[in-house]
């Protein structure tokens, strides 16, 4: 009988500027089964999603991004909406 496959683990995107906050966030959720892709600034995440889609983008909610397509100057809450809209 042919092995059921596993779906794929849903994929993460962490934006912090925070080194401890985003490793340690990035491995309790890599413990819990998810795929985690990690970006410690708005520009670096806007180079990620560009290229590779994610299922969940994950800002602190005092996060500031920077960047023409992702709300210049606003927090990472703020920005959500708008991220959701162009991804």
């Amino acid at each position: 009988m042919p092995q059921e496959q596993s779906p794929p683990a849903p994929v993460v995107l962490i934006v912090e500027n925070d080194v401890l906050l985003r490793l340690v966030t990035a491995s309790n959720l890599r413990d819990a089964g998810f795929e985690v892709i990690e970006a410690a600034n708005s520009a670096e995440a806007i180079r990620i999603l560009d290229c590779i889609p994610v299922d969940v983008l994950f800002s602190g909610h005092r996060h500031a991004w920077h960047d023409e397509r992702a709300c210049t100057g606003a927090t990472g809450c703020t920005c959500a909406g708008l991220i959701r809209e162009l991804y």
